[in-house]
């Protein structure tokens, strides 16, 4: 919902564009329980990123969700021929990175009673770290 505004950080195998806007329907994987995928006929899923970083292996994104579908920026990586590094679920497989380079690192919302805008927001050094590791 816009009421909370959640960034997410990533790592992604390639190079990315310096930002852009993904917008391709997310439904359930028939083979699995598990993973989604693209298809016609899945529910309507949004998702934009900025590139901070990146180089010929990896680039280290900022990403917004509009929708909250679930496994959607792993999902949507994927289709735009990005895959999350060590995401062994959508093509991210790598030999040393066991965990998908996904986090969400800020949330803004407004307080309920004190009508105040909080703020909280977490380092990512760990993704910051693949990122480099990545070459």
């Amino acid at each position: 919902s816009d009421l909370i505004d959640k960034r997410y950080i990533c790592v992604c195998y390639g190079k990315t564009k310096e930002q852009s806007m993904i917008e391709a329907p997310i439904g359930r994987n028939k083979d699995s329980i598990i993973t989604r995928c693209i298809t016609p006929s899945g529910k309507h899923a949004k998702t934009e990123y900025k590139t901070l970083s990146s180089h010929h292996s990896a680039s280290l994104c900022e990403v917004k969700l509009h929708t909250g579908r679930t496994h959607q920026i792993r999902v949507h990586f994927k289709h735009i021929g990005h895959p999350l590094i060590g995401d062994d679920l959508y093509d991210g497989f790598h030999p040393r990175i066991q965990t998908q380079s996904l986090q969400c690192y800020k949330v803004k919302f407004i307080h309920p009673i004190y009508n105040k805008e909080i703020e909280i927001i977490i380092d990512y050094k760990n993704l910051e770290k693949i990122y480099q590791s990545v070459n």
